[in-house]
């Protein structure tokens, strides 16, 4: 025994602790196979390595299902994006806001034509002119698109935010990360959504969750 504990090489004791230190790491937490290698130790000591999107974001026509569904019927994928990145409540509301928008924008431009129709079919005066009513019912309805469509903007940044905190995604961190998350929601929502949308089902099938801790390097932001 003592002539086998002495062909021991001396890097056996720092190799097994490290195998050990790795085998106590949650199995969904590894990184997936397309990102990189790098990251810094969370809460718990563990490496939380940096993820990338699945593809840039005006390269929407790299997933054609997911480009067509955020198109067609924006709703379903912020909901299902919220709900793979656990933020189901985010979710819920944010596509309830969305349904809300188009339904109230579709009901402004029914009304207005119907009103429109209804005028010229009782005077051939081809001037229209609102009407009182019509002009309180159509500010008000305004004033509540806009308001819907300025929480759909934040709730929006607020999900892309937390997807990049909690899947450690990107290199930018603090405020950088920020400026550019709200100017992609911003500028395009619909390719920021799809983006998210395409990430969050790579991540699904690669069997990625949501760290439980944020990593150090976001905590102190």
């Amino acid at each position: 025994m003592g002539k086998l504990e002495s062909e021991i090489p001396p890097s056996y004791e720092s190799a097994t602790a490290n195998d050990g230190m790795a085998s106590t790491s949650h199995p969904n937490e590894m990184p997936p196979k397309y990102s990189p290698v790098s990251g810094e130790p969370d809460a718990a000591g563990q490496i939380r390595a940096e993820r990338i999107w699945s593809h840039e974001m005006f390269f929407c026509f790299s997933d054609i299902s997911s480009c067509l569904m955020t198109l067609l019927c924006p709703c379903v994928p912020e909901y299902l994006t919220a709900k793979a990145a656990k933020l189901k409540r985010i979710g819920i509301a944010l596509a309830l806001t969305t349904c809300a928008s188009v339904l109230l924008s579709l009901l402004i431009e029914c009304l207005w034509t119907y009103q429109v129709s209804t005028m010229a079919g009782n005077d051939n005066e081809t001037e229209i002119k609102e009407t009182p009513a019509m002009s309180f019912t159509s500010k008000c309805l305004g004033s509540l698109v806009s308001c819907l469509a300025i929480s759909r903007f934040l709730m929006g940044l607020y999900l892309r935010s937390q997807i990049r905190r909690r899947f450690n995604i990107g290199l930018g961190r603090g405020v950088s990360a920020d400026l550019e998350d709200a100017a992609c929601v911003f500028c395009c929502y619909s390719c920021a959504l799809c983006q998210e949308f395409s990430t969050m089902k790579k991540f699904e099938k690669e069997g990625v969750t949501p760290y439980a801790y944020p990593p150090m390097a976001m905590q102190h932001v």
